[in-house]
């Protein structure tokens, strides 16, 4: 893979990369990302019993819709004749989550990758808006790029698939110095230094409550 920033010119002018000698190809790209809520909202949101109506159904036309104007949102993106567009969602019961799944493709010049990611985006912030009257702590988190193919710089699949977790962590003060945490309400162990460093130390100290975080974390954290 490349180095180089191709949306600049040798005299670092913004450009769109022009695409004319290249291939046609099939290409395809997957993107993921997740909404935490509330209990109330989790269960509202699978019930189908929120003021706003259908929840999921509205926001998978959101993020398809999306997809087709990216090119509208973000400036050096080409526009694309998209041949599929589709939203799943994914449940998490235990961590009261909604994953979108954004999968896109064309036959053409360009990738879709920036397509896959704003659909993901704008179904999220669909859920948060349908939901925003009951749970305003939602919270998004882990939008990334899963898979891509075709093209010159041929397929992608993320590292990052299997190395991070998303852990809730309750965070709870023993004395002004020192912190407690428990990993998903389930394993209490010292708050060390390089955890701190992780969130910002000001936090720390300008807080004397239990607060609870959501955090991105290696597997092998615990």
């Amino acid at each position: 893979m490349t180095d180089k920033l191709n949306h600049f010119d040798s005299k670092g002018n913004a450009i769109m990369v022009d695409v004319t000698e290249k291939n046609v190809t099939e290409r395809k790209a997957i993107a993921k990302g997740k909404i935490f809520v509330n209990d109330e909202t989790y269960k509202r949101i699978l019930d189908g019993n929120m003021t706003k109506g259908d929840v999921l159904g509205v926001a998978r036309i959101a993020g398809i819709m999306a997809t087709k104007k990216t090119s509208d949102l973000i400036p050096m993106c080409h526009p694309l004749m998209l041949t599929k567009s589709q939203i799943d969602f994914e449940f998490n019961e235990k961590e009261k989550s909604i994953t979108a799944i954004s999968t896109v493709k064309l036959s053409g010049k360009t990738g879709v990758e920036m397509e896959a990611l704003t659909g993901v985006n704008v179904a999220l912030l669909t859920i948060y808006d349908m939901c925003k009257a009951i749970d305003k702590n939602m919270v998004i988190s882990d939008i990334h790029l899963v898979e891509k193919t075709g093209g010159k710089s041929g397929n992608f699949i993320s590292e990052n698939i299997n190395r991070y977790q998303t852990y809730s962590i309750f965070f709870y003060p023993i004395r002004p110095d020192l912190w407690h945490f428990k990993i998903d309400k389930r394993t209490v162990v010292n708050l060390d230094e390089e955890v701190k460093t992780l969130i910002d130390i000001d936090f720390f100290n300008n807080i004397d409550k239990t607060v609870n975080l959501i955090m991105r974390l290696p597997k092998s954290f615990k």
